[in-house]
């Protein structure tokens, strides 16, 4: 990247600061007027050349897009006085069918650091510290300046500007779109055309005025490159339980950073910064880049080379799907076609169309390679852990198996990321240098370190801190990295408290593709790109401090001990995008499924519209990896098939989801139907009701679990009481109501040893509750067990 391209993307990253200061004149005072000379229009007397004049052209026309595709809403003083300085939360203009609209919340202009920012729907007593705000950032700016690359000003422009309103000339205007945002739309948008132009008027740039070409919005200057990893739950979850926990751990770190990867290799070979990146995580990415002829070349030969590898490292498991579709500047701006009110979420639909229909060709221009006849490297071995028999096997000492190199690579990253690790940084390079590396990717080396060394492209990950940015050529890798520090799955199923079983958490957000292109009242890419990058600050940093129980809020907890929230014995394997799944101690994974949710609710201002599902499963530690992950994703699949007839669907948990239970729902539900033939009154939908609305799962699941289990003195009272109870559920199953004489019964007959209060407890039950008593009831018996 030469020093002018970066001088103009630079300029249109920090010319919206033009909101706090003379943005000109603090660049100058600052010391930056050698970096970023493009923030001021020259004075009329002054000489100024071709190439200059186009480069403030260029980040005009790229602003004026920006904020024309962000749009802005202006409102009477009174009404938004409250929140003049408050960024409207980007959740609260999404609505689904006929789903009840969300109040308003705003973020408060605050510093990504290390606590989880919600919004308000109220106005804190005293108004934010903007000031204190911005000399912050100018003592980070200080700390870096000699060497301010563009990743490192995009860092500290998310650090300090995401919960910042972009508000051009107006405090009574209410926005949505962060001032950070718009800068980096601002920078990409610059890039795009500044690179257009130089392939198709290279030979006029810096000696003839190219305004009405800058200018042109109706020509397709720009492309939208989308990309999306198939095979990834074989890749994940095909293995061997033997080092189950750190293998997938490193398994899903290798995923990210094949993302990380192709994304890097395409930002590089396009010439494009960071700053065009609008989303990645999850095994996908959205980038912009110039419509050019050499651009699309490049991303056809990224492909190709990156396929050709997968399938030869990988023997067809993993494919990676990149695709592109081209716009124009019109099309950023709503309303600008007759055909369409929303002409880029035209676009952003088209190329996820072609996505999905690459995946129907895997591998299409591979044939000959897919065909190729192998025979077996090892002819009498197989690794351990994947059982390939397709590559070099070599004996692990340490662990006693026998493993191919990608799988050593994986144990070896699961292992830098242990808890009390201090790498935080990923570096890449071409060359393997020494040799010494800790996994590759294609024709990339990475290495993590503590240190990191010049000259490298670095990855820094979950870092704000001004230090780690220092003469780095990197960016920001925002990951969830938590860890319990158990080595295997049988250590942490010993962290749970009773019997000593593992959980597995599978949670998604629900209907995320029509929360995108029906639920957005402005489907414009601004709000497009934004929505997105809200998602992955929870999904990819905050869910950190979830696990750690920093939360903002009292943590879930069924026996808490007084001493306020902890750190939870669990594993993020994966979370990013728009879902998570996370191992741990049973009873800590049920806790924290509600930990989440209740944190994604406050996140989202209460959308109803925005919510999630989730599945929990119990499991032995030695159970087969790819079980664990079949059976989380039905238990996930049976919340989202949870609905009511009022509009009321997903947005469940199935906590302990059982195959048997819904078997034997099955078998009830059509024995009962058979019964009823002919009466008015069908059977209930569901007999043993495995799914509950979240809201409904905190008092009949929940709270009923913790009441039994701290109301009941457990010391006094016969565990037949719970064998009787469970009876009594299996009444219910088969006559319905008839079942509460028995429960008022088996409750009579232990009340002397139960107590009066703790009677109580199930007296009170209701009819309705009945098909959920069954996870609050594994819940206390399973806490009551001992040993595995």
């Amino acid at each position: 990247m030469d020093s002018h391209f970066r001088n103009v993307i630079l300029s249109a990253l920090f010319n919206p600061l033009d909101q706090f200061t003379e943005i000109s004149q603090w660049i100058k005072e600052t010391g930056l007027d050698d970096v970023i000379s493009f923030t001021s229009h020259p004075s009329h007397d002054a000489e100024i050349s071709n190439l200059h004049l186009n480069s403030l052209s260029i980040l005009s026309q790229a602003n004026e897009l920006a904020k024309a595709g962000a749009g802005s809403e202006e409102k009477a003083a009174e009404d938004t006085k409250t929140h003049k300085h408050g960024l409207l939360n980007a959740f609260s203009n999404i609505r689904l069918g006929k789903k009840e609209k969300a109040s308003p919340s705003f973020f408060m202009p605050a510093r990504i650091g290390d606590e989880i920012l919600y919004p308000l729907f109220t106005p804190p007593d005293s108004p934010p510290d903007i000031q204190s705000l911005w000399q912050d950032f100018e003592q980070d700016i200080l700390e870096i300046k000699s060497h301010l690359s563009i990743s490192a000003a995009l860092m500290l422009l998310e650090k300090y500007f995401s919960f910042v309103p972009f508000q051009p000339g107006s405090e009574t205007l209410i926005s949505d779109i962060s001032l950070y945002q718009h800068a980096k739309i601002s920078g990409a948008l610059a890039a795009n055309i500044f690179n257009h132009l130089s392939e198709t008027h290279g030979e006029y740039l810096e000696n003839t005025d190219l305004n009405a070409a800058i200018s042109d919005r109706v020509e397709n200057k720009h492309l939208l490159i989308g990309g999306d990893i198939s095979g990834v739950q074989d890749f994940i979850y095909t293995i061997s339980s033997a080092n189950a926990l750190k293998s997938l751990r490193g398994r899903s770190f290798y995923l990210e950073m094949l993302t990380e990867k192709v994304v890097l290799d395409l930002i590089e070979s396009l010439n494009v910064s960071f700053a065009n990146l609008i989303y990645s995580g999850g095994g996908g990415f959205y980038l912009m880049a110039q419509n050019t002829e050499s651009a699309r070349d490049n991303i056809k030969g990224i492909r190709s080379h990156i396929n050709k590898w997968l399938l030869d490292e990988f023997e067809g498991t993993l494919c990676f799907h990149i695709e592109f579709t081209e716009f124009c500047g019109n099309d950023l701006i709503s309303g600008s076609r007759e055909n369409s009110e929303y002409p880029f979420a035209d676009v952003w639909y088209k190329l996820s169309q072609k996505i999905e229909d690459s995946k129907k060709r895997k591998f299409a221009g591979l044939l000959d390679q897919i065909f190729k006849t192998q025979l077996p490297q090892n002819l009498d071995e197989s690794c351990a852990i994947c059982h390939t028999d397709n590559k070099p096997i070599t004996y692990d000492e340490t662990k006693g198996i026998s493993t191919c190199r990608s799988c050593y690579d994986f144990n070896r990253i699961s292992g830098r990321l242990k808890k009390g690790e201090t790498y935080r940084f990923v570096q890449t390079t071409k060359t393997p240098g020494t040799g010494k590396y800790d996994f590759k990717i294609a024709d990339s080396f990475y290495t993590f370190s503590k240190t990191p060394q010049k000259g490298m492209f670095t990855y820094i990950i979950n870092s704000w801190d001004a230090k780690d940015w220092v003469d780095r050529h990197g960016t920001q890798l925002l990951i969830g990295t938590y860890t319990s520090g158990c080595e295997e799955l049988e250590e942490l199923a010993k962290e749970s408290r009773g019997k000593h079983f593992i959980a597995a958490l599978r949670m998604d957000v629900d209907n995320l593709g029509r929360v995108f292109l029906e639920g957005l009242s402005d489907k414009s890419m601004p709000r497009m790109a934004s929505l997105s990058r809200h998602l992955t600050l929870f999904f990819k940093y905050y869910i950190n401090f979830v696990c750690e129980g920093r939360l903002g809020f009292d943590a879930y907890q069924i026996k808490s001990d007084g001493s306020g929230n902890k750190a939870r014995p669990v594993d993020i394997i994966y979370s990013g995008g728009d879902d998570l799944f996370i191992l741990g101690a049973w009873d800590q994974v049920a806790e924290i499924a509600f930990d989440i949710r209740r944190a994604f609710r406050e996140y989202t201002g209460n959308n109803k519209s925005v919510t999630l599902s989730a599945g929990v499963t119990l499991h032995k530690p030695n159970y087969p990896v790819y079980q664990i992950a079949e059976m989380s994703k039905k238990g996930e699949s049976e919340a989202k098939d949870n609905s009511e007839i009022n509009f009321r669907e997903k947005d469940s948990l199935c906590l302990f989801y059982n195959e048997s239970w819904k078997a034997k729902d099955r078998f009830l539900h059509d024995r009962l139907k058979k019964e009823r033939r002919g009466w008015d009154t069908s059977p209930p939908k569901k007999i043993i009701s495995q799914a509950s609305f979240w809201d409904d799962a905190d008092q009949d699941v929940f709270a009923m679990a913790r009441d039994m289990t701290n109301k009941i003195d457990w010391s006094k009272v016969s565990h037949a009481l719970m064998h009787k109870l469970f009876m009594v559920v299996e009444i219910w199953q088969k006559d319905g109501v008839l079942c509460m004489p028995a429960l008022h019964y088996v409750i009579k007959k232990s009340r002397k040893n139960l107590g009066d209060d703790s009677a109580k407890l199930f007296f009170n039950l209701r009819t309705e509750q009945m098909p959920k008593l069954l996870a609050p009831l594994t819940w206390v018996e399973y806490l009551h067990r001992k040993g595995g």
